[in-house]
């Protein structure tokens, strides 16, 4: 092979090889990632939230305490269509919120604010499921 005949190989495995292998990592990654929901819990009142735990499809999340001013992010992985609760107590009285649904697949997240053990805002700001998964 000449110079020239080798440099047009070297070319066109890099403009067909690399396109290709970004394009296959990609849909792995699409298949095997596991992308789940994001809930953001922010303490807008005066007193701690105690024990914070996320509920979704009976999967429990410990989050702690949260202080008032400070946020917690934990992430879901709900196996069907359910509802997720956020569980905590508040000056010795255990609350449990409903918040919003969530599905297998979905992508975004949940924002809740909560004072003094009652639901402030909600925000939810999910997109359709993923689809072929």
């Amino acid at each position: 092979m000449t110079r020239s005949q080798k440099l047009a190989v070297w070319l066109l495995a890099l403009v067909v090889g690399v396109p290709f292998v970004a394009t296959v990592l990609l849909v792995l990654f699409y298949f095997f990632h596991d992308f789940g929901v994001g809930v953001r819990i922010r303490n807008t009142g005066d007193t701690v939230l105690q024990s914070v735990v996320v509920e979704v499809d009976g999967d429990r999340t410990d989050v702690g305490d949260i202080q008032p001013g400070a946020t917690a992010e934990p992430t879901v992985y709900p196996k069907q269509m359910a509802i997720v609760f956020i569980e905590l107590t508040v000056d010795g009285h255990h609350r449990r919120l409903e918040t919003s649904q969530a599905r297998p697949n979905e992508v975004g997240y949940l924002g809740v604010d909560i004072a003094d053990g009652n639901l402030d805002d909600l925000d939810v700001d999910m997109t359709f499921p993923l689809p072929f998964r």
